[in-house]
């Protein structure tokens, strides 16, 4: 059977600094090509989807002192299908998480979608997602007419702070027709929703 204990890896001793060694994972070994071999941190059976939560923290959680340094050429992840709105409705939180949702309608007016309340967020979202951690998520207008923008919605436990329309893709259009938005947890079911993009 797997095991199903923890694992820890830490460096350093001093509980009221963190830890302060480092811990080096290096695949490969050839010098004029870099290193080549995966590192794969993977949770949960793959059969059922990866369940468990990958978590990287540097110093204490209420004070970040540390960085995550990323010297890739790139960085992938995983895009689930982007939800697909039209008109006046409320995003699913599980439509949300995705990361992107597409709008498209004929209404010949801005249609409101309204954020999921935040008890409704924060249920779908791991246990292990806190007060100061965020998600982003992109929606991409692609009504025709000019008339026909989105308005991003508050709702109970998440508001907004920025612009929330969102311009339609006609030409003539001077507001963005795509938005990017972050959403950090305030406190038990609570967010606030930064129009960053």
């Amino acid at each position: 059977s797997a095991a199903s204990g923890d694992t820890s890896i830490e460096s350093g001793g001093v509980a009221t600094l963190g830890n302060s060694g480092t811990v080096s994972l290096i695949t490969g070994t050839c010098a004029t090509a870099g290193d080549t071999g995966p590192i794969a941190l993977t949770t949960g059976p793959t059969a059922l989807g990866a369940t468990g939560d990958i978590i990287l923290t540097t110093g204490v959680a209420t004070t970040i002192q540390g960085g995550i340094i990323h010297r890739g050429f790139f960085t992938s992840k995983y895009q689930a299908v982007p939800g697909g709105m039209t008109t006046t409705a409320t995003i699913d939180e599980a439509t949300l998480v995705k990361g992107l949702i597409v709008g498209n309608h004929a209404a010949g007016a801005t249609q409101n979608y309204t954020l999921p309340t935040g008890v409704a967020l924060a249920a779908i979202l791991p246990a292990t997602f806190t007060t100061g951690d965020a998600i982003d998520f992109s929606i991409i207008n692609t009504s025709a007419a000019l008339v026909d923008t989105i308005t991003v919605v508050a709702s109970v436990g998440i508001t907004i702070v920025g612009k929330a329309l969102i311009g339609s893709a006609n030409a003539a259009a001077t507001d963005n027709s795509t938005g990017l938005f972050r959403v950090k947890c305030t406190g038990a079911g609570t967010f606030i929703c930064y129009r960053i993009g």
